[in-house]
C-alpha cells in the first residue's frame, strides 16, 4: 500500500500538447529535423526516440508528453525512411538503415556533450527500437554494437523479430543494461516477424538482470497509446524511467512488485 502515492501520480501524469519546439541540426553527415519535449523545469535527464519505419515523431505524442510531464527531455528526429521527410525517395533500405544508425550516434554524441552529468535513455517503436537497441549493446550480423556515450536503460516497443538476413541469434548478448520489453499478442508481421513471439527475442538472449517483458492484448501500434491497455502501459514504462533512471527506490520495487493481469503478461530475467 505505501506505493499508491506513486502510482496514483503516475497514472494522473495525463499528456498535455504536442511537441514544444522544433529545430534543424547538422547529425553526421546530414540534416535531420529533431522534435523537443522540453519539461517544466530542469530534465532529469534526456530520452531519445526513435520512430517506426515510414512514421513520424508526433505519432507517438501521448508517450512523449508523458515522459516529458514526468520530467524528462524527450527528443525525437525525424528519419529519411520517414513517410514526411522530403528525402525518402533518395534512400533504399539499406541506406536509410545506415542513415538511422548515422543520426542516432550523432545525437547520442550532441546529449552527451549538452547534459554530461545527467542519464540517458535510449527508446523507440518498431525499427526504432532496434536502433535503441543496438545503441545499448545490440550488433546486426554486419558489425559490432554501436559505441557511444553510455545509457541508463532502453524502452522498446515491437522491437525487430528474427531477421536471419540482419539479426543472429547472439545479436542480444552484449544488451547488458536495463530493458523494458513492450509487445502485443497480435504484434505481427508476414515479413518481419510472422509470430508476435519473434518480437520477444531481445527479451530472451540477452545478459540477465533487469529485463522486462510486457506482453498485451494489442497489436503493432501499442506505442501510440491508441489501444485499451494504454494507460497501464503508460505508467509502466514511467516507472521503468523513475526506477532506472533517476534511480527511484521506490519506483524500482513497485516495478518488481507488479504482476499480470487478465489483459497483460509480465515476465523477468
Amino acid at each position: 500500500m505505501r506505493f499508491l502515492p506513486l502510482l496514483a501520480a503516475l497514472f494522473l501524469a495525463v499528456p498535455a500538447a504536442a511537441q514544444d519546439r522544433e529545430e534543424t541540426v547538422m547529425a553526421g553527415e546530414r540534416y535531420a529535423r529533431l522534435y523537443h519535449w522540453d519539461p517544466a523545469g530542469e530534465p532529469v535527464g534526456t530520452i531519445l526516440f526513435g520512430h517506426g519505419h515510414g512514421s513520424h515523431p508526433a505519432r507517438y505524442d501521448a508517450l512523449l508528453s508523458g515522459w516529458r510531464d514526468a520530467g524528462w527531455h524527450v527528443v525525437a528526429a525525424l528519419h529519411v525512411d520517414s513517410l514526411a521527410h522530403p528525402a525518402r525517395a533518395d534512400y533504399d533500405l539499406q541506406s536509410a538503415f545506415m542513415a538511422r544508425m548515422e543520426t542516432m550516434q550523432a545525437l547520442r554524441q550532441r546529449i552527451a556533450l549538452q547534459s554530461p552529468d545527467a542519464p540517458m535513455v535510449l527508446a523507440g517503436h518498431s525499427f526504432g527500437s532496434f536502433m535503441a537497441l543496438l545503441g545499448a549493446g545490440a550488433q546486426t550480423r554486419f558489425g559490432p554494437p554501436l559505441e557511444g556515450p553510455p545509457v541508463a536503460g532502453v524502452i522498446a516497443f515491437s522491437t525487430a523479430g528474427l531477421m536471419p538476413q540482419v539479426i543472429a541469434e547472439d545479436a542480444y548478448a552484449g544488451l547488458d543494461v536495463p530493458l523494458l520489453l513492450i509487445t502485443g499478442t497480435a504484434d505481427a508481421d508476414p515479413a518481419y516477424a510472422p509470430r508476435w513471439t519473434d518480437h520477444r527475442l531481445a527479451f530472451d538472449t540477452a545478459s540477465p538482470g533487469d529485463k522486462m517483458l510486457v506482453v498485451a492484448d494489442g497489436g503493432h501500434d501499442l506505442a501510440a497509446m491508441d489501444q485499451p491497455v494504454a494507460p497501464t502501459l503508460a505508467t509502466f514504462t514511467r516507472l521503468f524511467l523513475a526506477a532506472h533512471g533517476r534511480g527511484d527506490e521506490g519506483a524500482a520495487a513497485l516495478l518488481e512488485e507488479l504482476g499480470s493481469s487478465a489483459r497483460i503478461a509480465i515476465e523477468r530475467r
